[in-house]
This record gives C-alpha cells, structure tokens and sequence, in this order.
C-alpha cells in the first residue's frame, strides 16, 4: 500500500494529493492513508501535509526504490526495470543471477550498502552506506571482441553524469577508474558471459563514492567522494538516472556504428593520455607514453624506441612521485600485448 501511495504522489511531483483522492483510489479510510503516510515518513519520506490541500512529496526524497529511481527517467530501456534492496553481497553477483534466470536487458540493481564488493581481479571495494552501488544487465547481442566497448562508454556515462549533476571535473583513468583530483571517486567492473562470437549478456558494476565521509574512506588510498569534493551531499536518485541516461545514450552511438563518438567523448574526459607511465608486466617493468586509446579498447603507448604497443592486460602507473595505479582492461585474460608498428 505504501509503494502504491507512492506512486500516486510521484504521479502528480510538486502537486497536492488530497487524503479523500488518495482513499478513494486505493480503496482505504483517511486514517488508514495517514497511518501509511506517517510510516513513509518514518522509512525518510519527505512528506508535506496541509489541511484541506493533502500530501506532497518532496523531490528526491527517502530511501531508494523502484517508484523513485523510475519516475521521469525517460530511458527506453536502461533503468525500466530495477531491483533494489538494502543490503547485497555485490549487486554484479545479484545482476548475474537475475541474467541468468532471464532478466530482461536494461535491467538495474541499485543497492543501498554491498557486504562483499568487488573491484578488477578480486580486489576488496568498501561499499557502506551513502554510495551508489549499481549494476546494469545488457544483452547487446555483439561478439567479446566488441565488450571493451562497453567499459570505455561507461566510464564516459559515469564521469559525465557526475560533472552534470555536481558541477565538479570526473575524469577517467583507464580503463575503469573515475577520479577526481588524482583522487579515485568511483570505478567500472564489467563481466562478460557467453562466447566468442555472440555474448549472453553483460554485467557492468559501477561504484560511486557520492556521499561517504572521510571516515567510510579505505586508509592508505588515494580516494574521495562526491561530498567531500563538492562540499555538500549529492542527491543519488538524480545520479543514479544520469548515469542510466547516459548509459542509454552512448550505447545507442555505438549500436548505430559511432564508435568515433563515442571514443571522442572518451579522450575528452581522459586523464591519462600524452602522459609518462611505468608499464608493469609479469616481473617486468619499462617506461613509455601513453598515446591513444584503441577501438578495441586497448591503451598504445610509445616506448622509449619509438615502437607503439596496444596494451590488453598488465598493470600502468603514473611516472612521479604521487603515481597514480592504472588497471588494464578486464578484456582477456589470455590476450598479449602486440605491436602495430
């Protein structure tokens, strides 16, 4: 009953809905409405009451739910079905299950704190209360060697949904890591399923540091959070939709064959190119450049004799004495850097 309340209330936003309207559509006495309505706003609710005009919900208010994050997200599919819940292991692991059992594309699990998140290669990310944790399952019906792709447009969607909504300067330190300030503030986790030649569907885990303090922060890490950069809280219901919205319309770039665009807007928001980084592999270690970012999403960088190397898998830092860890690809294990010239 609460959940239909609701809906009606987010049905007419910044309008009053009388008590009589409210129960005669939900088929309940005025008390029984305002017995919800007080629950609601005990659950966080901003509910305005006046008499003789009703009850109005303010914009962006109270814990996540579906009513919430659904209302005018505008997307024709990404974000128009979410499953939302308080706590989860990791919403990728919950994503994946619903995938599995044939969870429609577009599908997103938001979830309010994550017991057991998860970064590249099995690394620990703290995800307490205040960030946004969300995961999104798409079925692009493309072959692996296209999923890269799909790292590189999320990480222009997150970072340009958060410039949007803050007003502060995210960029993205290849390929999965979104900083601001040479401070992490969010990072990409994408997991792929299927085959070579037609992928089942994707999993893209995002985790955004919107509103922790600097006590929710891991010691020893170079990380920040929407909050602290822009001094005050940031409304995640209004960059939870962003993120969608620009997960929509990227992918729609690249489905329609504008990759270029895509890749654009990338080097626009990128922190690492024309840089000089430590390329770390296997026991090895050699200095280069960091040049372009590849179709394939792949990182070239010029060595020091001038040859330019597409970079798969590895590890690359930022030469200095506040160097900056950047992670590879999660594409391919079993590929191998090659050069193109």
């Amino acid at each position: 009953m609460r959940e239909k309340i609701l809906a009606l209330l987010l049905a007419r936003e910044g309008e009053f809905v009388s008590g009589e309207e409210l129960s005669k559509v939900l088929g309940i006495s005025r008390a029984g409405v305002w017995k919800h309505i007080s629950h609601l706003r005990e659950e966080g609710y901003r509910i305005e009451s006046q008499t003789r005009l009703g009850h109005r919900l303010a914009r962006n208010s109270g814990p996540l739910n579906k009513y919430v994050l659904g209302h005018n997200l505008g997307t024709a599919k990404i974000g128009r079905e979410f499953v939302v819940r308080h706590e989860v292991s990791s919403t990728n692991e919950v994503a994946k299950e619903l995938a599995r059992a044939g969870a429609e594309d577009g599908t997103a699990v938001v979830a309010e704190t994550q017991s057991g998140g998860r970064g590249r290669r099995g690394r620990q990310w703290l995800s307490p209360q205040g960030g946004i944790w969300l995961s999104v399952i798409l079925r692009p019906g493309v072959g692996l060697k296209d999923v890269a792709s799909y790292t590189l447009l999320t990480g222009v969607a997150v970072a340009a949904a958060i410039n949007k909504v803050t007003g502060l300067k995210a960029g993205i330190k290849w390929p999965n890591d979104i900083l601001i300030r040479d401070k992490k503030v969010g990072g990409i986790l994408a997991e792929v399923f299927g085959e070579w030649q037609a992928v089942d569907f994707l999993v893209i885990g995002i985790g955004v540091n919107a509103n922790l303090g600097e006590q929710d922060l891991p010691p020893g890490v170079m990380a920040t959070s929407l909050a602290l950069e822009a001094g005050q809280p940031v409304l995640p219901v209004e960059l939870i939709q962003n993120i969608l919205r620009e997960l929509e319309r990227l992918e729609q770039l690249l489905l329609a064959g504008k990759l270029s665009e895509v890749l654009a807007e990338w080097r626009s928001l990128a922190v690492c190119l024309n840089c000089t980084v430590v390329v770390k592999e296997h026991k090895e270690e050699w200095p280069a450049e960091s040049v372009d970012i590849a179709a394939d999403g792949a990182l070239i960088v010029k060595t020091a004799d001038n040859r330019l190397v597409k970079l798969y898998s590895g590890e690359v830092s930022l030469r200095g004495p506040a160097a900056i860890t950047i992670l590879t690809s999660f594409l391919c294990s079993y590929c191998k850097p090659f050069f193109i010239n």
